[in-house]
């Protein structure tokens, strides 16, 4: 006799969502576990040890919040880590306004993948592959882009759609090709009336053919891939990375359509595993020396730390508070220990 399915919110976060992709529950049921676990204050207790060689061991006892996925204090802190944006250069790779040119040069592209959603049900463990699988699409096409053009460093927001299927935006960095692209007025579409500039000639017939799978090595997933040209990297990411931590609300204080978007990636990035963004190694450093910040970053990737860890314990909020009593730190200093007392 199989056992009696409990109430969702009687399981633990890995049973609740084995059940949820074994269609035990619904997407709803599971969006509100969720919610309950996101709004639910978690704390993290630690000591710290702070060893000053041949004088002493300072001991300090600390607790602080933990950001959830999709909170307000997860979106703070990723506006800080990805602050380093705002310190790109406000000038663009060319000027967009010059009409002395009808073909600029860039080593950036934006680029647009959207998962066409066919007309059938989709399970709740057919949506969980989808996401999984756009990230295996995203590996494998930029080892294709590799072959062909050299390197490539990219940052990707994991952006959804109202449906709940992946959506994601990225901009590529090609620091060893350019790209020839040409100011083109939309005619139809969402974006209608706007200009935006264009791959053109054979160079975009093969982008295009490797980035939807005209190659059939990449195996992208069904759908259909949008390529622009990039005169100012500085915008381009500032664009996409608002959607990771962004808060958009009407004038009544109702959460937006974006909104309402971000939250339901929020969930299926949640129950995937998958990150809000990913991006090549070093990136923030190699395009901040490509668009010449600075030029040598080897001393910002230094740091030398004496302190030690030796105690950390995830907890609720009444034994962080009994842990360290509104907010004073407990110190404890140890004096050094000396020959004579072995």
């Amino acid at each position: 006799m199989r056992p009696r399915l409990e109430p969702i919110h009687n399981y633990g976060l890995k049973k609740s969502r084995d059940l949820f992709l074994k269609q035990a529950y619904s997407v709803e049921l599971m969006r509100e576990y969720y919610l309950k676990w996101r709004d639910s204050k978690t704390f993290m207790k630690g000591e710290k040890w702070v060893f000053n060689k041949g004088v002493n061991i300072i001991s300090s006892r600390h607790s602080w919040p933990l950001a959830k996925r999709g909170d307000q204090q997860y979106k703070d802190e990723l506006r800080d880590k990805l602050s380093w944006i705002e310190g790109l250069p406000t000038e663009g790779v060319f000027n967009p306004t010059d009409r002395s040119k009808t073909l600029h040069q860039t080593n950036f592209l934006f680029v647009t993948w959207t998962t066409q959603v066919m007309d059938k049900f989709y399970s709740s463990r057919e949506k969980h592959d989808i996401w999984r699988e756009d990230s295996a699409i995203c590996n494998r096409t930029l080892t294709r882009l590799r072959q062909h053009y050299g390197r490539v460093w990219y940052w990707r927001s994991n952006e959804g759609t109202s449906k709940g299927f992946p959506a994601p935006h990225g901009v590529l960095v090609f620091p060893d090709h350019t790209w020839n692209v040409r100011k083109i007025r939309v005619k139809r579409g969402k974006s209608v009336g706007k200009d935006i500039w264009r791959v053109v000639g054979e160079q975009f017939k093969t982008l295009k053919g490797i980035l939807e799978g005209k190659d059939s090595r990449a195996s992208p997933v069904a759908g259909f891939v949008d390529i622009q040209g990039i005169f100012n990297p500085r915008l381009a990411l500032k664009h996409i990375s608002k959607y990771c931590f962004g808060s958009w609300y009407e004038l009544d204080g109702s959460p937006s359509r974006k909104a309402e978007i971000q939250e339901i990636t929020y969930f299926w990035l949640w129950i995937t595993r998958k990150h809000t963004y990913s991006n090549s190694r070093d990136f923030s450093m190699n395009i901040q020396i490509f668009l010449k910040v600075f030029s040598d970053s080897t001393q910002r990737l230094l740091g030398i730390s004496k302190d030690t860890w030796v105690y950390l314990r995830v907890c609720g909020p009444e034994e962080a508070q009994a842990w360290d009593p509104y907010g004073i730190v407990t110190v404890k200093e140890i004096p050094w220990p000396t020959s004579d007392s072995r």
